[in-house]
């Protein structure tokens, strides 16, 4: 049987899609919040390798700054919506 390569193409794009979806929802069920961001964000602006960029990534994501900037967000959100504070 011949299949289009088009046709093989998208349906490789779809179990894939359909893996991250399930990667993403195993994720959620154990309290993590996963981010769309990919190494394409640092690839195609810097002529730098796959690890490179995943590194990139990780770094900058887990760095102090963006640490703080999404706790005051939180916090900022939190307030907005009348979230009650822990003890």
């Amino acid at each position: 049987m011949y299949i289009a390569p088009s046709l093989t193409i998208k349906t490789n794009i779809m179990k894939r899609a359909e893996d991250i979806q399930k990667a993403k929802d195993l994720l959620q069920s154990v309290g993590c919040h996963v981010s769309w961001w990919s190494i394409v964000d640092v690839t195609d602006d810097y002529d730098v390798s796959p690890e490179e960029a995943r590194h990139c990534l990780e770094s900058v994501l887990h760095g102090e700054y963006i640490t703080e900037k999404v706790k005051e967000e939180i916090r900022e959100f939190a307030y907005e919506n009348d979230y009650k504070e822990n003890n």
